[in-house]
């Protein structure tokens, strides 16, 4: 009929909001503002720090010897205004990772 479920309507406010933040923005350890940086130095950055956290608690096998590949230190929120497609992609992606947390806000 023409109009927007609540989801998509809130979506709306989200992207027109003043306060939302458009660039990455990271806090060094010790520092009580955070800086604007480079998307470059973002992504290296957190795919730095979950390959370190990956590599020191990746589960292999559980205590009978099976094999579960699982990351249990890691969670994953994903938000309700994704597709089912991007949905399902995220969550083959999770679990492949071994993730275990998943919360997601949309439906599959």
């Amino acid at each position: 009929r023409g109009t927007l479920c609540p989801k998509g309507a809130g979506v709306l406010g989200f992207i027109n909001a003043r306060t939302r933040v458009k660039h990455p923005m990271h806090r060094k350890p010790g520092s009580d503002k955070f800086e604007q940086v480079s998307w470059d130095f973002a992504m290296e950055r957190i795919a730095k720090l979950m390959k370190e956290d990956r590599d020191a608690n990746f589960v292999v096998k559980n205590k009978d010897g099976v094999t579960v590949n699982r990351w249990p230190t890691v969670g994953f929120l994903q938000g309700c205004a994704t597709s089912n497609e991007t949905t399902w992609a995220s969550y083959k992606l999770i679990r492949g990772l071994g993730i275990l947390a998943v919360d997601n806000q949309a439906r599959i």
